[in-house]
């Protein structure tokens, strides 16, 4: 509720962290490779083999009892600012929203 309070009037506002100055040069993608938090593991590993680096597989891996769906987290307006927002990032990496 406190980010449709504070953001929805005018959610241009760089207040949001889609900081796209992280990783894009001019509008394109300034990065060799870029890891998802969804196969972090995996990702970090790749990096690691790629760099010649030793990868410990110590991460430890949470049991979860239930799966939650993002999705669930969201109103109609939260999906839509979101959606709108991080755009971008959700077309570029294809995500599904």
């Amino acid at each position: 509720k406190w980010v449709i309070d504070r953001y929805a009037k005018d959610y241009r506002v760089p207040a949001f962290p889609a900081d796209r100055s992280l990783y894009m040069l001019h509008g394109n993608v300034a990065m060799d490779y870029i890891g998802m938090y969804e196969t972090l593991q995996d990702d970090f590993a790749l990096i690691c083999e790629h760099l010649k680096l030793p990868f410990n597989n110590l991460w430890p891996r949470l049991k979860r009892n239930k799966k939650y769906n993002y999705k669930d987290y969201y109103t109609p307006l939260t999906r839509g600012l979101i959606a709108e927002v991080f755009r971008e990032e959700i077309e570029m990496f294809g995500y599904e929203y």
